[in-house]
């Protein structure tokens, strides 16, 4: 009997590295544009419930903060010669904020600067894409907004190397910094990506992967803020089509908390945000 439970225990064992091995492991890239194919990308973020915590002289008062932001853009693989190159066409792009603390005309409706205009963009020497304002030169506001789409279009969010579900990365964190605490840049932000599960959905078998975002700000003594703060706690999922490896949504939830002293003056932000952005091609 005894030979017997030894050699039932020494096949289960033996098999069981044969089972970890035929774990299926996926290769996940970035999508593939082609020439004459039209990528649109809708975007919209709700940070609703926000507070804005002012202190002046001691006295401390306590206002909402609201904010929307609303994006639509077109983009194309466009050819320059032997060079493959990039444009975007940026639709519309849209914020509206309301502070109760600036009285009943405390809402305020920005149009961005790149709106209604056209971006184009190239590789250098080291892969990274270079993106500028097509047939002028950017303004400060523009240049800013550049920076944010050239994050985006740089980001690498996947691993050279197959990965199965349940294993997770670093990722770089740029886009982010732009899209949430681009005026804190010195805040260390962290973020992680996890292929939680494949899935079909809507006929197309899809990569289910969850991210997460925090932080700790770096504080910045300078002679115009004396001390200044950020922190950010977020997660999220990305639904990736493993037939095009298109991320066709991309939904991010958190809450960003923001302080800056200057002297016996202080101004904190409590703000929770809501992400979601959605592409499709044709």
């Amino acid at each position: 009997m005894n030979n017997v439970k030894h050699l039932i225990l020494t096949l289960t064992l033996a098999s069981l590295p044969v089972s970890l091995s035929a774990e299926k492991a996926y290769l996940l890239k970035p999508f593939d544009q082609k020439t004459g194919q039209v990528l649109s990308i809708r975007s919209s973020s709700v940070s609703s419930n926000g507070k804005v915590i002012l202190t002046r002289g001691g006295k401390t008062t306590e206002g909402a903060l609201s904010m929307q932001r609303s994006r639509s853009l077109e983009r194309r693989v466009v050819s320059s010669g032997a060079n493959k190159g990039l444009s975007y066409e940026i639709i519309q792009d849209t914020r509206v904020s309301a502070n109760d603390l600036e009285g009943p005309n405390g809402q305020t409706t920005l149009s961005a600067a790149l709106t209604g205009h056209s971006v184009i963009g190239f590789q250098d020497n080291f892969g990274q894409w270079q993106l500028y304002l097509e047939g002028k030169t950017a303004t400060n506001r523009q240049a800013v907004e550049l920076s944010e789409l050239q994050a985006y279009t740089n980001r690498r969010w996947f691993v050279n190397s197959p990965v199965k579900i349940g294993e997770s990365w670093p990722i770089d964190p740029a886009f982010f910094r732009h899209l949430i605490l681009r005026d804190l840049g010195n805040a260390r932000l962290a973020a992680s990506m996890t292929l939680e599960a494949i899935k079909n959905i809507d006929g197309v078998e899809t990569a289910i992967l969850a991210f997460k975002l925090n932080t700790l700000g770096a504080r910045d003594k300078s002679p115009r803020q004396l001390e200044a703060s950020a922190s950010i706690e977020a997660s999220g999922k990305i639904y990736l089509a493993l037939d095009t490896m298109l991320d066709r949504e991309m939904i991010l939830d958190g809450i960003l908390k923001t302080s800056a002293r200057n002297g016996d003056n202080q101004t904190s932000v409590i703000l929770p945000f809501s992400i979601r952005t959605i592409k499709t091609s044709h």
